[in-house]
């Protein structure tokens, strides 16, 4: 068995930047961690107050920037938290200790609730909810809804079960090509339009635009296209559209044809597009996606990640875990050499007791099955006299299993690691682990070349074509590197590149602009910039794909 990745299951889909808190989170970690402190000190000692008013301004300023990166909840509990500790402060000589453990509760929340926005890349305000609103009546402030943390247009949204808020067009019977075709001639007008001054002509492409959405929207009930709708109807009146929103429009063009997963981040700011117009229909989209939520199934799932064991406890699990599983398998190895191997008991016994501690262990984790099997073993080994090989394979085989558990679980509390599926417990995650991080370096290594090349063509006074030339091949064997690893979009971003730039090259007698080659590096880093996030474990946004598609376009039309 194995652990699902963080990222197997997409119940949700979000705009929310996850690149920047990744690069906030050693700086929130030891603002809250000070603040735990400090509080710490304070209850121990109340001359320590002192110390509190530190953390009022720390985290007030927090706040700030969790607004900033629109993340509303956290933005409300930081919030709290230095109203908490500035209200224990002024209330010093009068210790309240019901407000103390929930101010503490809330930093501990907090933490954790960074931590699982980062592993499940997406957020949950409901989770900050409660501990919010009690903090709220401590303060004596009133409580908050659901909907006050996801009303301000700024902050980040996300939508529920996209999938099941989507339907492709062939399932709704409706054939996209003229629908499409329509939509593409208003969609030139959306994204090139400097005003909203526009001729006779251009007002009815967006009127055919509008009407193919709205020709979808009739027949089906799910929030992507009644927020199409919403999106494109009156477009004209808010012209000239920001970058957000023409990459959102883009995309329904794309669903049009049912061409990508809608777990996407341009989902949710398609909703968010569509709720903030003035219009009737935007109002039916706000009325739709605020009933959008999870179940209690899939929150209650939620919460329990999140208050579940934290990622350095995990780290040292899989440590510890790997630890037991190498002494089993130094006690099975030494059994193994014996001359006469009914002289001695102690090997079985180390093995039994060591597979006894791993499987409870495993137990204590819910990973009954694998706990199972381990004591299934137990019992095996126990009745070992003459073991045969298959008796060894069969052991092996069920530490493998164990072992592969404890690497997913892991990997499943680190922020931005991918697990990949595993189809075979037969295999290795280890191993596979090696393969995977010995790829990503070479493919890296591979990038660095192609950078080179291009600088020495373009510093190349008589611009020889052959510094150049080994490239498209390079960027292909790149691509193919990136469908292992699980990146199929940057494997098509560089194919196609390879394909444009192999052309150019082609060209006999053509000098390659500075221009194009740009483009292509463009092409190149944009897959580089995955590549070093699967190296770093860092999460990673949508932006460095969105310049890599733009520089292609770009090369196509040239």
């Amino acid at each position: 068995m194995s652990l699902p990745s963080p990222n197997s299951q997409k119940l949700t889909a979000t705009n929310f930047d996850l690149p920047s808190l990744h690069l906030l989170r050693p700086e929130i970690a030891v603002t809250l961690h000070d603040a735990e402190m400090h509080l710490s000190e304070f209850n121990d000692d109340s001359s320590q107050a002192p110390l509190l008013l530190d953390s009022v301004d720390t985290l007030a300023q927090l706040a700030k920037v969790l607004r900033l990166i629109q993340l509303e909840e956290g933005y409300e509990l930081a919030n709290s938290l230095s109203a908490g500790l500035q209200k224990l402060y002024d209330e010093r000589d009068r210790p309240n200790n019901d407000m103390m453990m929930d101010v503490s509760e809330g930093i501990m929340t907090l933490a954790r609730y960074i931590e699982f926005v980062l592993l499940k890349e997406t957020i949950e305000p409901s989770l900050l909810l409660p501990i919010i609103n009690q903090l709220h009546s401590d303060l004596n402030q009133p409580g908050l809804q659901l909907s006050d943390l996801t009303a301000n247009k700024n902050s980040s949204i996300v939508i529920a079960n996209p999938e099941q808020n989507y339907q492709p067009l062939k399932s709704l019977g409706i054939d996209p090509k003229k629908l499409v075709e329509a939509y593409r001639a208003g969609l030139s007008v959306a994204l090139t339009a400097q005003s909203n001054q526009l001729s006779p002509k251009e007002l009815e492409k967006l009127n055919a635009m509008q009407a193919a959405c709205e020709m979808v929207s009739k027949r089906t009930d799910s929030l992507f296209w009644h927020a199409a709708d919403a999106a494109v109807s009156d477009l004209a009146g808010v012209l000239p559209l920001s970058n957000l929103q023409k990459r959102a429009l883009i995309f329904v063009e794309q669903q049009f044809n049912d061409y990508l997963p809608v777990n996407d981040s341009r989902f949710a700011d398609l909703v968010q597009f569509a709720s903030s117009r003035d219009s009737q229909l935007a109002l039916q989209v706000q009325h739709k996606f605020s009933a959008n939520t999870l179940d209690e199934t899939q929150l209650k799932t939620m919460r329990r990640f999140l208050f579940g064991p934290d990622r350095e406890v995990t780290s040292t699990l899989n440590q510890l875990i790997q630890q037991e599983i190498d002494l089993i398998k130094s006690a099975s190895d030494s059994y193994a050499r014996q001359v006469n191997l009914n002289s001695s008991t102690d090997e079985i016994d180390s093995m039994a007791q060591h597979l006894h501690d791993l499987s409870s262990v495993f137990k204590t984790l819910n990973l009954n099955e694998v706990s199972a099997a381990l004591t299934q073993q137990i019992g095996k080994v126990k009745t070992w006299t003459q073991p045969t090989p298959n008796d060894f394979d069969d052991l092996l085989g069920t530490l493998m299993m164990a072992e592969n558990a404890a690497i997913n679980l892991a990997k499943s509390h680190t922020p931005g690691a991918v697990t990949l599926p595993v189809y075979n417990q037969t295999i290795s995650l280890h191993q596979i682990e090696t393969a995977h991080n010995t790829l990503v370096q070479e493919s890296r290594t591979a990038i660095a070349t192609i950078e080179t090349a291009l600088n020495d063509y373009l510093n190349d006074t008589d611009k020889d074509i052959l510094h150049i030339k080994p490239v498209p091949d390079i960027m292909r064997t790149i691509s193919g590197a990136c469908l292992f690893l699980n990146l199929p979009r940057q494997s098509q971003l560089l194919k196609r590149g390879a394909t444009v730039l192999q052309n150019l090259i082609e060209q006999q007698g053509r000098e390659l602009s500075e221009h194009a080659l740009a483009k292509i590096a463009d092409i190149v880093m944009s897959a580089d910039y995955y590549l070093e996030s699967l190296e770093t474990n860092k999460p990673a946004g949508n932006h460095a794909m969105y310049v890599g598609y733009r520089s292609l376009q770009h090369m196509l039309v040239a």
